[in-house]
This record gives C-alpha cells, sequence and structure tokens, in this order.
C-alpha cells in the first residue's frame, strides 16, 4: 500500500502544487515541493525506521515527482521568454532525465561500495535539499518581459520618461 501513498502522493503534489503555485512566490513553493524528498530521505539514512516515517517519506517523495512537472511549466514560462518556452522546457527535462539516470547509476556505485543504501540515502537527502534550497535564489531573479533579441530600455541604460 506504500506504492498506492506514493501515487496518491503524485497526485495531490501535482493539484496542491499547482494551486500553490497560482497563491504564494514561485520560489518559495518550489524550494518547498523540491526539499520535500531530502527530507524523507534523510530520515531513512539516519535509522527512523518507524512506519510513520517511511510512509512520510514515501508520500514526500510522491508529492516532489506530482510537483517536479507543474513547477518546471509555470518556471520555464515565468523566467523565459514565450518565444523560447520550447527550448527552455526541453532544456528543462533534458536535465530532469539526465539527474535520474545519474542518480540510478550513483545508487548502483554506493551500493557495490558499501552493501547497504544509506550512502545513496545520505547524498540523495543532501542533493534534493539543497536543490530545493537553490530554489529560494529565484526569489531574487527579474524577468524582462520583451520581445527575444530586442532590446528593452533597462537593458540599454535609458531611463523611461516621467510623466
Amino acid at each position: 500500500w506504500m506504492i498506492s501513498l506514493f501515487a496518491g502522493g503524485v497526485m495531490a503534489g501535482r493539484f496542491f502544487c499547482g494551486l500553490a503555485l497560482d497563491r504564494f512566490e514561485p520560489h518559495v513553493v518550489s524550494a518547498i515541493c523540491m526539499g520535500f524528498p531530502g527530507v524523507g530521505l534523510l530520515a531513512i539514512a539516519f535509522g527512523f525506521h518507524s512506519p510513520v516515517i517511511l510512509l512520510g517519506a514515501v508520500l514526500f517523495m510522491g508529492i516532489s515527482i506530482g510537483a517536479e512537472s507543474d513547477l518546471a511549466a509555470f518556471l520555464a514560462i515565468r523566467f523565459f521568454a514565450l518565444e523560447i518556452y520550447g527550448t527552455v522546457i526541453s532544456l528543462i527535462v533534458l536535465a530532469i532525465g539526465i539527474a535520474a539516470a545519474l542518480g540510478s547509476v550513483l545508487l548502483s556505485v554506493t551500493l557495490a561500495m558499501t552493501g547497504n543504501f544509506n550512502l545513496f540515502l545520505l547524498l540523495g537527502g543532501i542533493c534534493s535539499l539543497s536543490g530545493g534550497l537553490l530554489f529560494l535564489l529565484l526569489g531574487q531573479a527579474s524577468v524582462d518581459r520583451g520581445s527575444v533579441g530586442e532590446a528593452s530600455d533597462h537593458d540599454i541604460g535609458i531611463a523611461a520618461p516621467c510623466s
């Protein structure tokens, strides 16, 4: 039934992340949703194996997976010009795929080295929390909504006329 809980977390993550993106700052929503798995992975790595902790870890991972596509699409359109949306979203999806592949390799290597999952859980938890925290830097970003290739007054240092 943990797999069912994971699937439920994916659905909840999709819905509640979208709801949260409409109401709160996207960098905060992103940091929370992408940092969730780190909490669960680190709890397991540090030996907290109670059923409630394991259920929470599985639920957090499901929520994060569900939120991932909402966040990718939302942040791509929010921080990049519409004219390059296809390129940006394809690069984001490519990065997610590469990270998943590298995670699988890292899991195999750490399991072969140690004979258990603890090192992988620790590294995965740290990376997940760090990645989630990096989303907070988006709060400092600003985006010019001008056309691609078109310089705005801000880009070339011309002040807007006073009225």
